[in-house]
């Protein structure tokens, strides 16, 4: 059975150094069915997710092993951190990992607006 489990599409050179140090079972879509969740964590180490898996109190109880649980972005709102913390996991995130990205994404739409590139697509459809 693997250390980690992996239950959202995470991918980069950080998972594959992961995956090189620990053995990591990668299951993508596994945030979609809560029964299969909770039939991956029997035995796992660690939890890594996003924002669609919902790590709650069945799941940190259905996982004996847990120790830790990693958010790859901000927030913890699908995280129950009252029980992780009672379970003795320690819950961790990465909230500047994507501040980059966002930054640019945000001066790209700042230039799109004063392009009024919107308003000339809209008239351009028409």
């Amino acid at each position: 059975m693997a250390d980690i489990l992996v239950t959202e599409n995470i991918v980069g050179a950080a998972m594959d150094q992961l995956r090189s140090d620990f053995d990591v079972a990668f299951e993508p879509t596994a945030w979609q069915d809560s029964q299969k969740l909770l039939s991956l964590v029997g035995k796992i180490r660690g939890i890594i997710v996003r924002n669609q898996t919902q790590v709650t109190t069945p799941l940190i109880a259905a996982a004996p092993n847990l120790e830790i649980i990693g958010r790859a972005g901000a927030g913890l709102d699908n995280i129950d951190t009252t029980e992780a913390t009672g379970a003795g996991v320690v819950v961790t995130y990465t909230p500047r990992e994507n501040s980059l990205s966002v930054a640019e994404l945000t001066i790209g739409l700042m230039i799109s607006l004063a392009r009024n590139i919107p308003a000339t697509v809209a008239d351009t459809r028409q």
